[in-house]
C-alpha cells in the first residue's frame, strides 16, 4: 500500500471514530485519529477570539453574553409583565385554536427618561394586538391588548 496512489484509495463519506488521517508535519508525516482531530478543531474554534461589534470575544463568551440578555416570559395566557427598564426587543405569541394560528407580535421598546416610553410594533399578525408600557422606577410594566401564552425579551445595549 505504500506505493499506492492516493487517488486510488476508497473514499469515506462518514468517517468512523477510529479512522486515521494523514498529516504532513514540519519534519515528518503523522497519523491522527479522526476524533482527536475533531476535538483539536473544536478546541481552536472555542478558544479563538472573534472581532464582534461588542469587542473581541470567544464564541462561548459571545453566546453567554447573548443568553444573559434574554429573559423568558412564561405567564400562561396573561396580558401583562414587567421587565428591566432597558431598550429591548419583545416577542409575544399565542398558540391559537389549531396550534399555529395564534397571535404573535414583535415589538421594540425604547425607554424614555422623560417618563414616556416608546413601544414600536415591528410585525404582528393582528392589528389589534398592541403593547403599551409605563415606567416604574427601574422597571417597565407592559400591558398587551391580547392574551399571550409565552414570549421573551432580548435586551439591547
Amino acid at each position: 500500500m505504500a506505493d499506492q496512489n492516493i487517488t486510488a484509495l476508497p473514499v469515506a463519506t462518514t468517517p468512523e471514530s477510529s479512522d486515521q488521517i494523514l498529516l504532513v508535519g514540519a519534519t515528518e508525516e503523522k497519523l491522527i485519529d479522526y476524533d482527536k482531530l475533531a476535538d483539536a478543531i473544536l478546541g481552536k474554534i472555542a478558544s479563538k477570539n472573534f472581532a464582534l461589534n461588542q469587542g473581541n470575544k470567544t464564541l462561548l463568551q459571545a453566546l453567554n453574553e447573548l443568553n444573559s440578555k434574554t429573559v423568558s416570559i412564561n405567564t400562561d395566557n396573561a396580558k401583562s409583565f414587567i421587565t428591566a427598564n432597558k431598550r429591548a426587543w419583545i416577542f409575544l405569541y399565542t398558540l391559537g385554536t389549531s396550534g399555529n394560528d395564534g397571535n404573535y407580535g414583535i415589538f421594540l421598546y425604547t425607554p424614555s427618561y422623560s417618563g414616556i416610553p416608546t413601544v414600536r410594533s415591528i410585525i404582528r399578525n393582528s392589528t389589534d394586538f398592541t403593547l403599551s408600557a409605563k415606567i416604574s422606577n427601574d422597571y417597565a410594566e407592559f400591558e398587551s391588548s391580547r392574551m399571550y401564552l409565552q414570549g421573551f425579551v432580548l435586551y439591547c445595549q
